[in-house]
Order: structure tokens, then C-alpha cells, then sequence
């Protein structure tokens, strides 16, 4: 009788922690997709080369030197460049770094970083509280039936910006809307 108590405790306890897990994470919410004309913005990046999920430490490291010489940096971004559905992981292609206020000169960055201006433009924005490991699964889908939807043409290239909102981490995605359409 006590093992069984014991074994109900215990699931319980687990089950209890993999719910506050999964909403902690976002797993039940929802994005958020709308079109917004969006002004531009100064970055200081690193390029990656390989499989998107693995660009994180490049991010970390130009947060961390933006940090080491005082440019405050509470928006990081990653731009991945290739459709994964049609080049090899190994060869996609990306950015990562920080969201800045002006441009800094290249003789002032470490070898391999670079700094550029990433014009205003017309997107499709999707915003989603939680984890953005939950991205690919949650978002994409969403405004790609979006993008569908509303008949539109966006460039290759997405735009993820990563900052903290209120304890909670939000990313937005940027899908760059191509031509003048409404």
C-alpha cells in the first residue's frame, strides 16, 4: 500500500513539473502574426555557418564582447539567410549578434565581426513568448499560412530578435515583405 502511495507522489510530482515546464516554455500559447512597416536598425554580427540551432554561441560571444567594451546590447538577434528546406544544414548561412544604436566602424570590432545598417521595411511580424527553441515548431507554420493567406512574397531571409519582456523571454520573427503589396 505505501509503494503505491509513494509511486502516486511521485507521478504527481513529475506530471506537476512537466506541466509548469511546458507553460513556462510557451508550449500553449500561441503567436501572435501581423504586417507592420518596421524602421531600421544598427547590428554588430559574427556569421555562422551550419545548422541554425547551433548558432547560439556566436550570438554569446559578440553579447559578451559588446558587454567587455560597454555597448549595451538588451536586444540579440539572429538572421538566417537560406530556406533549410532547401540547403543542406551544413551550408545555411546566418548572422548572429546584437541589436545596436549606431554603426561601428570595422576597424573597431574584433577580426571576423562586422556592423551594418538592416533598412526599414514592411514585414510580417510574428511574436511569440517562451522559449525560442519552440520557434520552428509554433511560428513558422503560423506565418507561413499567413503569408499564404494574404497572398504575399517575403525574402528568404527571417530576422529573430531575442530580449526579455517582463521576466519572460519574447523573440520576434521578421518575414521582409517583398514589393508593395497590401
Amino acid at each position: 500500500m505505501i509503494f503505491r502511495w509513494l509511486f502516486l507522489i511521485i507521478f504527481i510530482a513529475i506530471a506537476s513539473t512537466m506541466l509548469y515546464v511546458s507553460f513556462y516554455i510557451g508550449l500553449f500559447r500561441s503567436a501572435e502574426v501581423v504586417q507592420e512597416t518596421r524602421p531600421g536598425f544598427y547590428v554588430v554580427y559574427q556569421p555562422h555557418l551550419g545548422p541554425y540551432h547551433k548558432i547560439n554561441p556566436v550570438i554569446e560571444e559578440v553579447e559578451g564582447w559588446a558587454q567587455s567594451v560597454g555597448i549595451n546590447c538588451p536586444v540579440s538577434f539572429g538572421e538566417y539567410l537560406d530556406n533549410p528546406n532547401s540547403v543542406d544544414e551544413h551550408h545555411l548561412r546566418s548572422h548572429g549578434g546584437c541589436v545596436i544604436h549606431k554603426l561601428i566602424d570595422d576597424e573597431d570590432l574584433p577580426p571576423g565581426f562586422a556592423s551594418r545598417f538592416i533598412p526599414e521595411g514592411r514585414f510580417v511580424v510574428a511574436r511569440f513568448t517562451g522559449s525560442p527553441a519552440l520557434g520552428p515548431i509554433k511560428v513558422y507554420p503560423k506565418a507561413a499560412k499567413y503569408i499564404r493567406r494574404k497572398q504575399l512574397q517575403v525574402a528568404d531571409e527571417v530576422i529573430e530578435l531575442y530580449e526579455t519582456v517582463n521576466h519572460e523571454f519574447m523573440t520576434q520573427y521578421l518575414f521582409r515583405i517583398l514589393e508593395d503589396q497590401d
